[in-house]
């Protein structure tokens, strides 16, 4: 949704292919965190982080009114507004929420994006974090490295209440 040409070709499928099939359900977009350096994956176009960040937005948006106008609820799924929340208060978590690569999401990422997508879809706090999920979850690594660390309990919950705050939950309201 950030490049113009091909977001074009979204709004058009999402009218044509999409919206016959969402007319009794309630589409979940999912507002994908920008990439954090801005010379990866070809993206030096999306300009830096908050470019980046407000393209995206702007593209849910858009996306969102457009399955709207032919009848089709929607929500955004605000997952880069939470790592944006991060990337202006707090450079050292932000910098654990991507993998290796600089643009796939870490094992804190993995939980800051799953909360915001389980408030998202159930307008309530997700529960808080277990270590126990982990154990048996996979997450793309290359197989030469150390397991990236997962987020300890309370930085797992502060990831928890940015989400929940991004979604504008109560994230106590469990």
């Amino acid at each position: 949704p950030a490049r113009p040409d091909s977001a074009a070709k979204s709004v058009a499928a999402l009218k044509e292919v999409y919206a016959p099939l969402l007319k009794k359900s309630v589409a979940i977009l999912v507002q994908t965190p920008a990439y954090r350096l801005t010379d990866i994956n070809d993206s030096e176009d999306l300009g830096d982080f908050d470019t980046f960040s407000d393209r995206l937005a702007d593209g849910l948006a858009t996306y969102k009114s457009t399955l709207e106008s032919v009848g089709v609820q929607a929500r955004i799924a605000p997952v880069g507004e939470a790592f944006r929340n991060i990337f202006r208060t707090n450079k050292s978590l932000f910098n654990k929420l991507y993998s290796w690569d600089s643009f796939h999401p870490s094992p804190y990422g993995t939980w800051l994006g799953a909360c915001v997508i389980y408030c998202t879809l159930l307008q309530q706090p997700p529960p808080t974090f277990d270590a126990m999920w982990w154990e048996q979850s996979r997450y793309m690594q290359p197989p030469d490295q150390k397991p990236l660390p997962l987020p300890n309990e309370a930085e797992a919950e502060t990831l928890r209440g940015i989400a929940c705050r991004a979604c504008g939950i109560e994230p106590n309201a469990e």
